[in-house]
């Protein structure tokens, strides 16, 4: 099934065509967009085994195009003998993650890579509500932004080496503030912290490292 959607904004130059599917890519000023929102559609389109391409592109407007697989019969099984190529696993599939940032665009693109990579991804908008999630359920891992409105990064993982603190020491943050980064306490600076912008896959290599026995 192929799905084409069309705008009339000014086109995508070409220099930036390679990119407009990465994370936290934009062209707006600074304060006006995250870069999230083609990267989210890219995460779940081939979580969905499809495509999005851009079709073109020019001063009038830009056309992508969604392919998308259509269900129906099960293709033949391989012949005797030969073994069907298996997407590669990822080396959390199955874990459960809580992702916890203030802007939804990135909670979303963390969803969607969880559902692509095989392991499930909660969010939390602060502190406040992460401390409630876990509480409530069980998780593998955290993710946690440094700066968020309310309670936010290192207060909750205070609270968190309180109350779990062997989920504590398998805590990743992310921030935007090479400032924040640089003036965590000593329970917190021992964790890994992703400076944004940064890819999902670097996100999952850090999750990986933590959750190492």
């Amino acid at each position: 099934m192929k799905i084409v959607v069309a705008d009339s904004g000014p086109g995508v130059p070409e220099e930036d065509r390679e990119r407009i599917f990465d994370p936290f890519f934009t062209t707006k000023d600074v304060g006006e967009g995250t870069g999230l929102g083609l990267s989210v559609s890219y995460g779940i389109v081939t979580a969905h085994g499809g495509s999005i391409v851009v079709a073109r592109t020019s001063l009038a407007g830009t056309t992508f195009r969604v392919t998308l697989p259509v269900a129906g019969p099960l293709p033949d099984r391989p012949a005797a003998g030969v073994v069907a190529a298996a997407p590669p696993r990822s080396a959390i599939a199955g874990t459960r993650v809580l992702f916890v940032d203030d802007e939804a665009s990135l909670r979303n693109g963390a969803e969607a890579f969880g559902r692509q990579r095989g392991f499930a991804v909660a969010t939390a908008e602060d502190g406040e509500a992460a401390l409630a999630a876990v509480q409530e359920r069980s998780f593998d891992a955290i993710v946690c932004d440094l700066r968020m409105p309310g309670m936010d990064g290192l207060a909750f993982h205070r609270a968190l080496c309180r109350e779990r603190p062997g989920l504590a020491r398998r805590t990743v943050f992310i921030t935007g503030d090479l400032v924040s980064a640089g003036r965590r306490p000593a329970d917190a600076a021992r964790q890994p912290t992703l400076l944004k912008p940064f890819t999902f896959e670097r996100l999952e290599e850090a999750l990986v490292a933590v959750m190492r026995p």
